[in-house]
């Protein structure tokens, strides 16, 4: 079974990072990204979707801070809901929201919600990676404005 780990940061609302872990018993994949222009639920949503288009991921349970009051029934009609919000403004987010609606159907996942900040390990470095990637995000634009 597949524990997914994801959080997003953005760091001035403009250089944003993600994070996913994903663990299959002892296996620990690590996976991070960074965008220029990116506020935090634009990062949020890219660490699910990145996570959930890998090839062998199926079936995985998705551990975020991210999406309230996620049970597996809601989570799909909030995602479907917030698809449709996104929609009339089009953009990065909606075809994330789109995607990720797509995404786990596809890989029957299941969500849960946990507190962010608080204690559970895999949030905590989850959070840490997507801080860090929006922070060298941010220094990387930084030092070629200098350059």
């Amino acid at each position: 079974m597949t524990v997914i780990f994801t959080d997003g940061s953005s760091m001035q609302n403009k250089y944003g990072g993600w994070a996913a872990i994903l663990q299959d018993g002892p296996k620990e994949t690590i996976m991070t990204g960074s965008k220029t222009t990116a506020d935090n639920m634009e990062m949020e949503l890219t660490a699910v979707v990145n996570a959930l288009a890998k090839p062998d991921v199926f079936k995985p349970i998705v551990v975020t801070d991210f999406l309230y009051g996620s049970t597996t029934g809601s989570i799909r009609n909030f995602i479907e809901s917030q698809g449709r919000k996104h929609q009339k403004r089009p953009g990065a987010k909606s075809q994330l929201w789109r995607q990720l609606a797509q995404l786990a159907e596809e890989k029957e996942a299941v969500f849960k919600w946990v507190k962010g900040h608080a204690s559970t390990p895999g949030n905590i470095k989850a959070d840490r990676l997507a801080g860090e990637a929006a922070t060298q995000e941010m220094q990387r634009r930084r030092f070629n404005r200098v350059a």
